[in-house]
Parts: structure tokens; sequence; C-alpha cells
């Protein structure tokens, strides 16, 4: 069996909880109200993020999403404003947090990859 690391195509930046990085994300379907996230990786690829279990907000598998801007403790704001897709959910009830990953969806712009290349160079 394929192990997920030998799948992704781009590497990943992990944080922690205690980091603080968020996310202002769009549910079109839900709302156009940006609700916040959290961001515990982020990649070329994609987000892996949690919401609070106890949300009412619907996510399903397939669905589109965009994500505004990600902050966190150290004050700066990334305006990504980018479109992904929800690939998989981890949803247990018996968990505080909801975990979700999303694949990005390549923008017509053509420079999110260049965007999220500089950001993450910050990042590390």
């Amino acid at each position: 069996m394929q192990q997920n690391s030998d799948r992704r195509k781009f590497e990943r930046i992990f944080f922690s909880k205690q980091d603080e990085v968020m996310a202002s994300l769009v549910i079109p379907d839900y709302s156009e109200k940006p609700i916040a996230v959290q961001v515990l990786n982020i990649g070329q690829g994609g987000i892996f993020f949690t919401v609070r279990s106890i949300r009412k907000v619907n996510l399903k598998i397939g669905q589109t999403v965009i994500f505004k801007e990600i902050y966190g403790n150290s004050n700066h704001v990334f305006t990504l404003d980018a479109n992904a897709k929800i690939i998989w959910i981890m949803d247990d009830e018996s968990q505080e947090y909801t975990g979700v990953g999303s694949k990005f969806i390549e923008s017509e712009e053509g420079n999110l990859q260049e965007k999220l290349t500089d950001y993450l160079e910050r990042l590390q």
C-alpha cells in the first residue's frame, strides 16, 4: 500500500495548535461570510485545517471553498484568495475538532503557485 508521503507531490509545512495559524475561509454553499479555521499544514497542493465540531458548518467532499487569507501570531496577513476543493474529512463525533483536507484548484490568474512559494519560503 502506498503511503501518504509517497503520494504527495508537494512538501508541507506543519503547525501545532499553539502556533495559532488561522485562515479566513468562505464556503459559498453555506455563507458568503468568512469563518475562521485553524491551519495545521500547508503546501503548494493544499491546506489541512480544522473547524470546531460543534459549529454548524456543512462541509462535504467535493465542495469548493475559498481561502481568503492566512494569518497568525506574527500579525502578518497573507491574502490568498484561492479556490480549493474538499478532498477528505476526518469527522469523529467524539473529537472537539473536525479535520479537513483540501486541494487547491488552479486559478485563472495562474500566479497562485508563485504567491504560495513566496509565502511558504517566509514561513520556513
